[in-house]
């Protein structure tokens, strides 16, 4: 089966994204102007946020009625990433940031071409994120 995904983070290389397949997305991505209204099949977080403008963006996905994957710990989350098993599954603990987490649940999932818009990662995020999505 030839499955496609588009994984979507929220900086400028978003723009070319071509909505043509399913789409999951950051959750940050509703704070984007003109992103808010998009389809995405699904939203990821692994941040617990804690700063009003942040609690937003779960006000506007739970009122979008878009499934928020993530850990137990984060008050959007309504599916909780299966952390035990795609660990198991890989043989790894090689995680940081929220598309690193996406990336691994598509493989685990069995998705076969991902595409990936809106990870720029420039400055200090560069550095510190870059290994984690590129692993």
């Amino acid at each position: 089966m030839n499955r496609d995904l588009i994984l979507l983070g929220a900086a400028p290389s978003r723009e070319g994204c071509p909505f043509d397949t399913e789409v999951w997305a950051t959750i940050t991505i509703l704070r984007c102007k003109g992103w808010e209204d998009k389809h995405y099949d699904k939203l990821f977080n692994f941040d617990d946020f804690r700063s009003e403008r942040d609690r937003q963006v779960g006000v506007m996905a739970h009122e979008r009625n878009l499934p928020v994957v993530g850990p137990k710990f984060c008050m959007d989350v309504t599916e909780i990433y299966p952390m035990r098993e795609v660990i198991e599954r890989f043989d790894s603990l090689f995680f940081r940031n929220t598309m690193s987490y996406m990336i691994a649940l598509a493989l685990y999932q069995n998705y076969k071409h991902l595409s990936i818009w809106g990870v720029d990662q420039a400055g200090p995020q560069y550095e510190s994120g870059r290994r984690y999505v590129t692993y």
